[in-house]
């Protein structure tokens, strides 16, 4: 029974909402796109923050727009500068959210990798999370950035499963061919190679989220178990 005098609970609720959305900021924005996975289209965006700050978050620059629906964190440009700063390439993690594909968490500093052997000062190292590798002319696209291909194997290499289960789920979800990886791997050496095709044939573009992918690969760890992403529940 409602108390005489009370305002009634649909008041009560719109009331709530209205002081949640006032206090509301473009940062919240910012949180939403590392929690879609460091890139997503408008609709998914929309259901997270009002639209009004989307338009607010990317004129301060705290997410960038690069057309087609599309919103991701400033990452990639970010890894751009480091990167040049240490005659090295954008790579893995933000290599990933430049060629528009989600990951597990979105990194607090740039993916950047450097030849082998490469020096680097102490004051530069702070600047990026640094991978050594000598990469041929054809790995790395526009002179700046590894190719989709080459990222989806140093992600297979470097990262930990899971994560890199998230990107090659999402690399395949952007109609990236599977086999063009696995030719890809065969030029690797047997460790390398066995590495990648474990992460690239687990992988599947049923995967809606990272949340899914990261599920799934805690699932495949346990022994005697098996997944069927998006099974339909009859």
């Amino acid at each position: 029974m409602e108390k005489l005098g009370a305002p009634p609970p649909r008041a009560v609720r719109l009331g709530r909402m209205a002081r949640q959305r006032r206090g509301r900021t473009p940062v919240d924005v910012v949180t939403a796109v590392h929690r879609l996975g460091g890139t997503c289209t408008w609709r998914e965006l929309r259901r997270a923050v009002p639209w009004r700050l989307i338009g607010r978050a990317v004129e301060a620059g705290l997410v960038t727009h690069p057309g087609n629906g599309v919103y991701a964190l400033p990452n990639a440009d970010e890894g751009r500068v480091v990167a040049h700063r240490l005659t090295g390439v954008v790579s893995h993690r933000d290599a990933a959210l430049h060629w528009g594909w989600k990951v597990k968490v979105a990194p607090t500093l740039p993916d950047v990798t450097v030849p082998t052997g490469r020096k680097l000062r102490d004051s530069t190292r702070r600047l990026a999370t640094t991978h050594r590798r000598t990469l041929a002319l054809t790995d790395v696209s526009d002179g700046w950035v590894t190719t989709t291909v080459r990222t989806v194997i140093d992600c297979c290499l470097d990262l930990p499963f899971d994560e890199a289960l998230s990107v090659v789920d999402s690399a395949l979800r952007s109609d990236r061919p599977r086999h063009v990886v696995v030719a890809a791997a065969a030029n690797l050496g047997p460790r390398h190679r066995a590495r990648v095709l474990h992460v690239v044939r687990l992988a599947t573009p049923k995967a809606a989220n990272p949340f899914e992918s990261v599920l799934r690969a805690i699932v495949l760890g346990v022994d005697g178990t098996s997944w069927d992403p998006q099974h339909p529940i009859r």
